[in-house]
């Protein structure tokens, strides 16, 4: 066993510590404890709670052990039970357990409240009967038999304390077959890595924890042990009378054996010295089995958990769904029965209610009294006489009849979504390399937008990091930049710094000609990816998402040395650049109308033709006065449509649909990074199934799939292997989603109400005549996109 992994040097030990718990992970902190749960649908689920005030009980040794394992044991129980309680509102109905006769009857003459405290105090008082049981009165009785041919006491004794331990490891053995179990001990691993990580003083990162080992001296199971061994050498000295006053004399003596053992696990997690290694062994050794290797996903949970519990200890309560850095998301309580309400309703589609659409001055359910509008919802727009439809026709030019939205007014950037939203994960879920991303602080590793300055866009951007040789970021430095040779000539390696070597001469030691160097590193990689068409930015963005850097600080740390692992992952992240990984799909976010969108394989990358769309859709509706319309984004994907004019229009009830539920939670995370959840609405369901019959809207919105089946293998490599076949198949000829949408479209759009679509370049004249044969539609109009292709369709119901 290598000590050096779990007893380390660097550490500063802490009082933090936690419990692996059902799909999660409880942490408990100075101040606060927090409970960590993944749900089924993959969000996190937190609640913090205040600490009491420290006991005196707490001050006293030995005696606080005693109190600290029944207390222990009872939050433990509760947290198990609370973990239990938040999966069990998420399962399918059919799946959930029902209470037993017992509880039944508590809960219908009580209350819940009573019946959660009976089935509590039920399963502490089972635990601890079992236990007493299990290890202390079977083996006392079966030892008891050898008493005929065995007479010494102390070896009777030492037999017995044996055969518990040997029984306590073979129940944990079984047990851990088991698949909860399995998942339980990940999580139990997962603790133990993060509470390494935060002691060693290193970002809070499952990559940063991975490193650690899943054994700590300080686990609930090394307490366990400390248990088995000193009950193991007290009870030989006791003798060997009847079996009775044996199993007597080892129940009253539990209390004092819990008190020597806690204390001896407070020393052995602050000390390293060779008699707490000794110590420590059988519990470390009995680790192995409690503890497993964990995913990146469950690291994250307990690094949210942990996070959760520093904070000071005036931060608010959180109760809810959260962010990876433990940010509330969504407030969700189960005791908070309208909260309840609203998420199984977002669960059955069935039972949503769609908004009023007050600007129109009906209900959107049709109610008595609505009466439909008449007259033309594009009167405010100067749409030229409508002509018959070609491929080759340009009905209007969208510069000329609705005037793009200025991108600074469109609200929030990359920059203010990472201010308020925190910083996002950083490593990828998606792709080979099973890591998080993190949004950096300045924005500058997303995507920039399409209207980025050419020039800036253009310059090149090796002559940038080349501006390192002359640029340092500290006083020790600059005198090496100065006295550089020219760049074509080779840098002598300046001399290893000695070990005594002053920590500034340490610190000079790092700008050198390694391979590593930042400057290096990222020209390797432009290098790289010199045959995409702008593999030299995207060679930058990825060194600022990987490090956390600006561009500027490529420039004034050019000549650091990078740390394996951080070029490690720049390479890799290179490497899935040239696999054909779109970079939108690495760094998880890309820009649209302004506003930031998180991306991942299960949605299409939002982009610049789709723009046209919006922009056409946000000035028919101001056009048109209906700032509080109600609309439809019809297999919305990320969300990018409706979310964007739920931006432009807080009063607007926007509703979202998908066939895919992967696709539904994306848009509902980029609803609450751009503030747009109070009015948006999402539902799960293909096409027009996921509405109620009655729903009515003011607008349709649409980018449906439109790519003909046999042209999906000709698309471009980024696109056909990895965005979503299912977002891009349109059927043998393309059409299959428009003639749903031509079908079914008028029966939910008010009179006046507007169909906006997304369409292919060769598809005008095909849309066109299938809302033709409806006969529910005005001649529509089609626009142009910035490469003078048809793009958009937009029709008026009649």
């Amino acid at each position: 066993m290598d000590y050096k992994k779990i007893f380390l040097k660097e550490a500063t030990p802490t009082s933090i510590g936690g419990q692996a718990i059902m799909e999660g992970v409880m942490m408990r902190g100075e101040h606060r404890t927090a409970l960590a749960v993944r749900v089924p649908d993959g969000r996190i689920y937190l609640k913090t709670e205040r600490l009491i005030k420290k006991n005196k009980i707490n001050k006293i040794p030995f005696v606080r052990g005693v109190y600290n394992f029944f207390v222990s044991l009872i939050a433990g129980m509760r947290t198990l039970m609370q973990s239990a309680d938040v999966l069990e509102h998420f399962l399918p109905e059919e799946d959930v357990q029902k209470p037993n006769k017992v509880e039944a009857a508590v809960g219908k003459k009580y209350g819940e409240r009573a019946m959660w405290n009976f089935m509590m105090a039920a399963a502490v008082t089972f635990s601890l009967v079992i236990s007493i049981v299990c290890f202390i009165i079977f083996p006392t009785v079966v030892v008891n038999f050898l008493g005929k041919w065995i007479k010494s006491g102390v070896v009777l004794n030492l037999i017995e304390g044996i055969f518990r331990i040997l029984l306590f490891v073979l129940y944990v053995a079984l047990i851990r077959r088991m698949d909860d179990i399995k998942t339980l001990f990940r999580y139990h691993g997962a603790e133990h890595k993060t509470i390494h990580c935060y002691e060693n003083g290193l970002e809070l990162t499952p990559e940063n924890a991975r490193q650690f080992c899943t054994l700590h001296p300080r686990c609930g199971t090394s307490f366990l042990m400390f248990v088995f061994i000193i009950s193991l050498l007290l009870f030989s000295l006791l003798g060997w009378p009847n079996v009775w006053m044996r199993i007597l004399s080892r129940v009253l003596l539990l209390p004092v054996i819990a008190g020597i053992s806690y204390e001896l696990l407070k020393w052995a997690g602050r000390s390293d010295g060779i008699a707490v290694r000794i110590l420590s062994y059988p519990g470390l050794m009995m680790q192995q089995l409690t503890t497993a290797e964990p995913t990146d996903a469950q690291l994250e949970v307990a690094i949210v958990s942990l996070k959760a519990v520093l904070v000071d200890k005036h931060a608010p309560i959180v109760e809810g769904f959260v962010d990876k850095d433990a940010k509330l998301l969504e407030k969700w309580s189960l005791k908070d029965a309208e909260e309840e309400a609203v998420v199984n309703a977002a669960k059955d589609t069935a039972e949503l209610d769609i908004p009023a659409a007050s600007g129109s001055g009906k209900a959107v359910s049709g109610a008595a009294g609505a009466e439909p509008a008449k007259g033309n919802a594009l009167d405010s727009v100067t749409f030229q006489d409508p002509v018959p439809v070609t491929n080759d026709t340009v009905i209007f030019n969208p510069a000329t009849i609705i005037k793009p939205l200025p991108k600074e007014d469109m609200g929030m950037t990359v920059d203010k979504i990472v201010a308020e939203a925190g910083e996002e994960e950083r490593w990828l879920e998606d792709f080979p390399i099973q890591e998080e991303e993190t949004i950096t602080e300045d924005g500058d590793a997303a995507v920039e937008p399409a209207d980025t300055d050419a020039e800036a866009v253009e310059e090149p951007v090796a002559d940038v990091v080349a501006e390192a040789d002359t640029v340092s970021d500290d006083a020790d430095a600059t005198a090496d930049v100065a006295e550089e040779a020219p760049a074509d000539e080779p840098e002598e390696a300046p001399t290893p710094a000695p070990a005594d070597a002053t920590p500034a001469a340490k610190a000079r030691m790092r700008y050198t000609q390694d391979t590593a160097m930042v400057r290096n590193a990222v020209r390797h990689g432009q290098e790289l990816l010199k045959d995409k068409p702008n593999g030299d930015r995207e060679a930058v963005d990825l060194f600022c998402y990987v490090m956390g850097w600006t561009r500027s600080e490529i420039v004034t740390r050019g000549r650091e040395l990078l740390d394996s692992a951080d070029l490690r992952a720049y390479m890799d992240r290179i490497d899935l650049r040239l696999s054909g990984v779109p970079m939108q799909y690495i760094v998880k976010v890309q820009e649209f109308m302004g506003l930031p969108f998180r991306v991942n394989p299960d949605v299409l990358i939002p982009r610049l033709d789709t723009e046209i769309l919006a922009e056409q859709v946000i000035g028919i509706i101001r056009g048109k006065g209906w700032t509080d319309a109600a609309v439809l984004d019809l297999c919305t994907g990320s969300g990018a449509l409706g979310i964007t004019i739920a931006h432009e229009f807080p009063g607007a009830a926007v509703t979202l649909t998908d066939v895919s539920p992967a696709a539904i939670e994306t848009a509902r995370r980029n609803a609450e990074i751009n503030g747009t959840t109070a009015n948006c609405r999402f539902l799960v369901g293909n096409m027009f199934n996921a509405l109620p019959e009655d729903a009515l809207f003011d607008v349709i919105v649409s980018n449906p799939p439109y790519i003909p089946t046999a042209v999906i293998e000709t698309l471009d490599t980024e696109v056909k292997d990895h965005e979503p076949v299912l977002a891009l198949d349109g059927g043998e000829d393309g059409l299959d989603a428009y003639r749903v949408i031509s079908m079914e479209a008028g029966q939910h759009l008010r009179s006046g109400g507007v169909l906006a679509l997304e369409i292919g370049y060769d598809q005008a004249e095909a849309v066109s005549l299938l809302l033709e044969i409806t006969k529910q539609f005005r001649q529509p109009a089609v626009i142009k996109d910035l490469n003078g292709l048809n793009r958009v369709l937009i029709a008026e119901r009649i």
